[in-house]
């Protein structure tokens, strides 16, 4: 399906300055001679027999839901268009989508706008400026991100559940401040996690459940919520450590397999074990 695309010779009634859900079909024409192409919302959505959407460059946004559930959608390209964001729920549930080109005008992405898709990178996120939530919720094929300097977040549920993701780099993330609520939770499969100093919130349940976490490094003054590390290798097995320097906020900090809770005080560069302070320290040099 070929999608704006000048080369298409389709029946005149196809033709349209704004696509509504009159127009809820599988093929469409030529837009070279509209100065302007808007699709209203979920447009596109649920159609079961589309694989492939190239858009002109007239086209300047998308809508949300524009593509959602479309099961057998493989490939998009927008690299031609002048779209500034990628809406909410754009590609909502593209189970087999797996190649999306999108124009270096690109700000922002929605909520959800990935979630659940086949996409083996997460697309444009070195592009833009801000980021929803859940948007690679479910991206089983991601396997490696590099985080951006552009953005200063981790929203809640970014990577959740991507059962493929091993390795996660903060390396060019300079000027990230918040790790959201759920962004890790199941299946990241890393062994260990240095947070960026410039780290102040891990929100609840940011790595839980990443069972393969054994080695954590946390910067100063970072508020870490109580349930950001349960059910890993850091809370579970009695031979991991977890280093918490000078500083910390450790309001509500709960370890599951220990005893540390609200109001516990925490030392500088001692080592924790099962949530005990390990022996032979003494507890007045904090």
């Amino acid at each position: 399906v070929l999608l704006a695309n000048e080369d298409s010779q389709l029946p005149e009634e196809y033709k349209t300055k704004t696509l509504g859900t009159d127009y809820n079909i599988s093929y469409f024409s030529d837009f070279s001679d509209r100065e302007i192409v808007n699709f209203v919302d979920g447009v596109f959505s649920d159609i079961s027999n589309l694989e492939y959407v190239e858009f002109s460059s007239n086209v300047i946004s998308l809508s949300t839901e524009i593509f959602s559930n479309c099961e057998n959608l493989k490939t998009i390209d927008a690299s031609k268009t002048q779209i500034l964001d990628i809406p909410n729920y754009a590609f909502y549930n593209c189970s087999n989508l797996e190649h999306v080109e999108v124009p270096t005008t690109i700000t922002s992405i929605g909520d959800f706008a990935f979630y659940s898709t086949g996409i083996n990178n997460p697309v444009a996120i070195d592009k833009v400026t801000s980021l929803g939530e859940n948007v690679y919720e479910k991206c089983s094929n991601i396997a490696s991100v590099t985080y951006p300097s552009t953005l200063t977040t981790i929203p809640k549920n970014t990577f959740s559940d991507c059962d493929s993701l091993v390795s996660f780099s903060f390396q060019n993330a300079e000027n990230i401040t918040e790790i959201g609520a759920n962004a890790f939770i199941y299946h990241f499969e890393t062994t260990s996690v240095t947070v960026p100093d410039t780290v102040t919130v891990i929100g609840s349940g940011a790595f839980k459940q990443c069972t393969s976490l054994s080695n954590v490094s946390l910067p100063a003054n970072c508020n870490v919520a109580g349930d950001a590390f349960t059910t890993t290798s850091v809370t579970m097995l009695g031979n991991t450590q977890l280093w918490i320097p000078a500083g910390i906020v450790n309001k509500n900090i709960l370890y599951e397999n220990g005893i540390k809770s609200t109001g516990v005080k925490v030392y500088k560069n001692k080592t924790y074990q099962d949530g005990i302070l390990l022996t032979g320290f003494n507890e007045n040099d904090g």
